[in-house]
């Protein structure tokens, strides 16, 4: 009998750190939130109406002001709203060779109506944080819909970032959460 040979393409955990803020806030405040966490940074998202789950942008992959992202927002209609960082976990790696930059490894913005705002980071170090906890993360994508007004057939991938902690009592991994951290493809 031959031992069979597997192929683990699951990417391999990386050591890090998150921080989780919350702020009781209407969708406006969560805005303006997003509108001063993102500065200079490229985003994307995905918003909850009662018309329908919408993927931001809509035929593009990101968006390089966030504030063209908020313009698109209907609050008299919107109950959930996800707003992140496109992060290229490429170019992290190629320009933090020596560990010194803390690059977001995923930051994103959560509000849903009646619970208000989250606003989670993820980073190699501790700098970017005023309590970080330590995780381990890993890389995943999904498929998607295909953008609006796209061919059928033509869905692609996104990434997200998977975060994953210890339990002291016993030493069982355990998934705390998902973020998104791709551009829409």
């Amino acid at each position: 009998m031959t031992v069979p040979q597997y192929n683990d393409s699951l990417t391999p955990f990386e050591k890090a750190f998150y921080s989780v803020a919350t702020h009781e806030e209407t969708l406006e405040d969560a805005l303006d939130r997003a509108n001063q966490a993102f500065i200079n940074r490229s985003v994307a998202g995905i918003v909850w109406t009662t018309t329908g789950t919408k993927r931001l942008p809509r035929s593009q992959k990101k968006f390089d002001d966030v504030a063209e992202l908020i313009e698109l927002i209907e609050p008299g209609i919107t109950y959930e709203l996800r707003i992140w960082e496109a992060v290229d976990h490429r170019k992290y790696i190629e320009n933090n060779e020596d560990g010194r930059d803390d690059i977001p490894l995923a930051h994103e913005l959560r509000w849903t109506n009646g619970l208000g705002t989250v606003k989670i980071l993820v980073s190699a170090t501790r700098r970017s944080h005023s309590s970080p906890l330590p995780c381990l993360v890993h890389t995943v994508r999904y498929q998607t819909h295909p953008a609006e007004g796209a061919p059928p057939g033509t869905s692609q991938s996104i990434a997200a970032l998977e975060i994953f902690t210890g339990e002291d009592s016993n030493g069982n991994l355990v998934y705390k959460d998902q973020l998104m951290t791709g551009a829409w493809e």
